[in-house]
């Protein structure tokens, strides 16, 4: 769903969402699904993930979009890093 190219400082990395995976709203509109269509997968993410996904563009930092997430939710930076790189990683694979 997102590609990330290697850096060693993971929060340089500048994830980037594929062009292939569309995000679709519920018809609740409580949950995302996010279509990947070369692999034709389908996962479900919440406000938080489509909104961590909207950010990764390929131009933002991991630390940018925390630095970004932080003032949108007043959340403690170092908390929030962890679940960043933990949702991103699993979202590169």
């Amino acid at each position: 769903m997102i590609s990330v190219k290697e850096e060693t400082d993971c929060l340089k990395l500048k994830p980037k969402l594929k062009e292939r995976v569309v995000i679709i709203e519920s018809e609740n509109k409580n949950f995302f699904y996010l279509y990947d269509s070369d692999s034709e997968s389908i996962y479900i993410i919440n406000h938080t993930g489509k909104r961590i996904l909207e950010l990764c563009n390929g131009k933002r930092s991991i630390e940018d979009i925390a630095n970004i997430l932080r003032k949108e939710f007043n959340v403690d930076l170092n908390r929030l890093l962890t679940s960043l790189y933990k949702f991103i990683k699993e979202a590169s694979r």
